[in-house]
């Protein structure tokens, strides 16, 4: 991206970093600024993960600091991270990388009724990180800048309805010559009505979308229906399900020799349970939505999920996650493009807590993918165990 395009982003952060310093308040701000460093020392004996015959193993050594502020008044509430990964391997240094996470968000109650919202960030990795765990999809390495923005409002219209108007806008560029750099913009209107002492929250929301890279511009249409029930103080449940009709223009590529248009209608989830007890918690999901591959072309995922952990005694316990995606692509007949694969993972865990700030946490993790499309070399696998020390170090006025 170059800097007439970065400009914008770079600005608006940098507003509403300063917004709450300008809104009125009718009592003292809390602030607390939180310094971290995570240190992680990892064998992977498949560094590359690609459906190939080359499986190069390593011992992968990674710093993280960061800074965490938190802004808090009766009616403001400004929240700011900044996180970089340093990455380097014991053997293939030309794997070193720096990963980067910066995000600001803010809220305030404008009004007794009226609340307003906004967020802003930047991140820059690889399609091995970000970008493989939103879509399960395993493709080749790249480094991804990707900026976002989007702002929002709340009203409330009575004690049990509200009102709120979204709208999200992003940039993703590669430094790959195969991959097409992409943008993105969404806006959505909901509105949630609350029963039986707000136990129940239904709500209804459209919502529209465009995608657009020189490969495909895609307009999506939606409409989801949700609910939200708590059974009881430990036990919560959230859905929603919609429809949604995608209008997408192909343009001539690489991958096709004319420009095409393709229209359908699909299906939208996101489906979540969670259950707490007195040392321990878990939470099951499933959530199916469009996302789109690195060279921009549209793919559903299903995606399932579930995670668990227990404290066993007041500073040691464990954990337990795992995910299974499903990636296939929205047009299936240019086989040059065609996507359907399967990802698993599975990752135990056990965590010791030196202090509230202090933690030390020792796992193993495994994951498998599959890729239907290929003739050779369709599943891959790899193990990575991994030992995890983090410092938080708080300071509030």
């Amino acid at each position: 991206m170059n800097e007439n395009k970065r400009l914008p982003y770079v600005v608006f952060s940098l507003f509403l970093l300063l917004c709450p310093f300008f809104l009125p308040s009718s009592q003292a701000a809390e602030i607390t600024l939180t310094p971290s460093v995570g240190l992680r020392t990892e064998y992977d004996d498949n560094i590359d993960f690609d459906h190939n015959d080359r499986k190069r193993d390593d011992f992968v050594f990674t710093v993280s600091p960061g800074l965490r502020l938190d802004y808090k008044t009766e009616r403001t509430y400004l929240g700011a991270t900044a996180k970089v990964n340093v990455l380097r391997y014991a053997d293939y240094s030309d794997e070193d990388t720096t990963n980067q996470y910066y995000g600001v968000n803010l809220s305030h109650r404008l009004l007794e009724k009226l609340s307003v919202r906004a967020n802003a960030g930047y991140n820059r990795d690889t399609t091995k990180d970000t970008y493989f765990e939103e879509t399960g999809l395993v493709t080749r390495k790249s480094t991804v800048h990707r900026y976002y923005g989007g702002a929002g409002l709340s009203y409330t219209l009575s004690e049990v309805s509200d009102l709120g108007l979204n709208y999200s806008h992003s940039q993703t560029d590669y430094t790959s010559e195969y991959d097409e750099d992409t943008t993105s913009d969404s806006v959505s209107l909901t509105y949630s009505r609350a029963f039986y002492d707000r136990r129940y929250i239904l709500s209804v929301s459209p919502l529209y979308s465009r995608f657009d890279s020189d490969n495909t511009t895609v307009d999506n249409y939606g409409l989801s229906l949700g609910v939200s029930h708590r059974f009881r103080e430990t036990l919560t449940f959230n859905a929603s399900v919609g429809a949604r009709y995608s209008d997408a223009q192909y343009h001539k590529s690489r991958y096709r020799l004319r420009e095409e248009t393709d229209t359908n209608w699909n299906w939208t989830a996101n489906v979540s349970a969670t259950k707490s007890w007195e040392t321990s918690s878990a939470t099951v999901g499933y959530s199916r939505d469009m996302y789109y591959t690195t060279e921009g072309e549209p793919i559903n995922v299903d995606r399932f999920y579930a995670r668990a952990s227990r404290k066993i005694t007041e500073k040691f316990g464990a954990a337990l996650s795992g995910a299974l995606s499903f990636t296939k692509s929205d047009d299936t007949k240019y086989e040059a493009t065609e996507e359907d694969s399967r990802y698993y993972s599975i990752s135990p865990s056990l965590y010791y807590t030196f202090t509230k700030d202090y933690r030390l946490d020792v796992g193993y993790t495994y994951a498998n993918d599959y890729d239907k499309t290929l003739d050779r070399y369709r599943t891959i696998d790899r193990n990575r165990v991994w030992i995890l020390l983090t410092f938080n170090f708080p300071y509030t006025w």
